[in-house]
C-alpha cells in the first residue's frame, strides 16, 4: 500500500516534469506553438489531464513556468543594478539595458 509521503513525492515530481518539459518547449516553440497536449505527452505522463490536474489551464501551466524562474532572473537583475549604481553610470540606457538583461 502507498503512503501519502511517497505519493506527494510522485505529485511533485510529475508536476516538475511538465515544468521543465512546458519551458522547453516554450523556449523551442514559442507560446503559440505549444498545446497541454504536446506538454503532456512529451512529459511521459499518460494521463491527459495532467496539465489540468497540477495547474488548472494552460494560461496557469505558462505563468508556474514564468514563477519558477523570477527569482532567478530578480537576483541577477538586482546584481547588476548594484554594479550600475557603483560605476557612476546610472544613464537610462544603462538602467534599460540592466532592466532587460536578465530576461534574455
Amino acid at each position: 500500500m502507498s503512503t501519502g509521503r511517497s505519493a506527494g513525492r510522485g505529485h511533485s515530481e510529475g508536476r516538475t516534469r511538465l515544468l521543465d518539459t512546458a519551458e522547453e518547449l516554450l523556449d523551442r516553440h514559442g507560446i503559440d506553438g505549444v498545446s497541454i497536449r504536446t506538454v503532456t505527452k512529451a512529459s511521459g505522463h499518460r494521463n491527459s489531464s495532467a496539465v489540468n490536474y497540477h495547474f488548472g489551464t494552460r494560461e496557469q501551466l505558462i505563468e508556474a513556468v514564468l514563477e519558477r524562474r523570477q527569482a532567478t532572473i530578480e537576483a541577477r537583475r538586482n546584481v547588476l543594478l548594484d554594479e550600475l549604481e557603483s560605476s557612476g553610470d546610472p544613464s537610462p540606457e544603462a538602467a534599460l539595458r540592466i532592466a532587460m538583461l536578465p530576461l534574455v
